[in-house]
């Protein structure tokens, strides 16, 4: 009885700002790709064989743990100051100034000089976001807007 050849596969990869190299060592052969964090196809390892799987769940995978996680996490009922800056930084896609100022690599955020609210953001895909210099949080959505403590 004749058994089936195993398949041999290594994979390694290196994350960077802006994309993942892998480098896949397939039976001698060297294959290397090079996906930007904006592509749908993530490469993952099989746990149980040595088959590569496409993971289009990339923005979970591709998430740095950060250091700075917040400790509570409460929902206002009427609006503020805090509430503004919170609901700006959410609807950009971030939790606080906090994680923006992580993912951004800054420590600038542009701000409206008469008032300090928050001017333009950043979103994770690269396009801005513009905001008035007057409050932007309707009243039906300040119960939906999150402020977290550390």
């Amino acid at each position: 009885m004749s058994s089936s050849p195993t398949l041999s596969c290594h994979l390694y990869y290196v994350f960077l700002q802006s994309a993942t190299i892998f480098y896949i060592l397939f039976h001698g052969t060297l294959a290397v790709y090079f996906i930007p964090f904006a592509s749908a196809f993530f490469v993952t390892k099989q746990r149980k064989s040595n088959r590569v799987l496409p993971f289009f769940d990339m923005a979970a995978a591709v998430r740095m743990p950060s250091a700075n996680q917040p400790k509570s996490m409460t929902r206002p009922t009427r609006w503020s100051d805090v509430v503004e800056e919170a609901y700006r930084f959410q609807i950009a896609g971030y939790r606080d100034e906090i994680e923006y100022r992580e993912v951004q690599k800054t420590d600038h955020v542009d701000r409206w000089p008469h008032n300090g609210y928050v001017k333009k953001l950043v979103r994770r895909d690269g396009c801005f976001y513009y905001y008035n210099r007057t409050r932007e949080c309707p009243d039906k959505q300040i119960n939906k807007t999150k402020l977290y403590e550390y």
